[in-house]
């Protein structure tokens, strides 16, 4: 899982980065002179490449959590994962060290993720609420 998990981080990444000189060509003569295609076709490369990275890194947290936290059945099941209770309380239950510094890990890792990207999606989510005409500012 984690081979197949890699695999596909490494092609959303390579994805993301083929759409970069496009949008630094861009940013550098602010005007797009590749056609309308194209333009269609690098922004599905960024956001396949964008949304792909974190979906498998998403995907590799939750392989680790498992193998962690069920050790004996490391087999990544999705039902179980859905209907079962939460993961840090049930790290806390077990009264190892070990599963301590995962809970810290996992807690400091969720921290880091929200604290880089949720300016990002704020940015992304005003923009879209200012193009449908909800925000009307000049400071815009």
């Amino acid at each position: 899982m984690s081979d197949v998990c890699l695999f596909n981080l490494a092609l959303s990444d390579l994805l993301f980065l083929l759409s970069l000189p496009f949008w630094a060509h861009y940013a550098a003569i602010t005007q797009w002179v590749f056609g309308n295609f194209m333009c269609h076709a690098v922004t599905a490369l960024y956001m396949l490449g964008y949304y792909g990275s974190i979906f498998f890194m998403m995907l590799m947290t939750i392989d680790r959590y498992a193998v962690i936290v069920h050790t004996y059945t490391s087999l990544f099941q999705v039902p179980v994962m859905v209907f079962a209770t939460r993961i840090i309380p049930i790290l806390m239950i077990m009264k190892s060290q070990k599963n301590h510094k995962a809970v810290r890990l996992m807690l400091v890792l969720v921290s880091v993720f929200f604290i880089f990207w949720t300016p990002y999606n704020i940015a992304i989510f005003l923009k879209f609420l200012h193009q449908l005409g909800y925000i009307n500012t000049g400071q815009w």
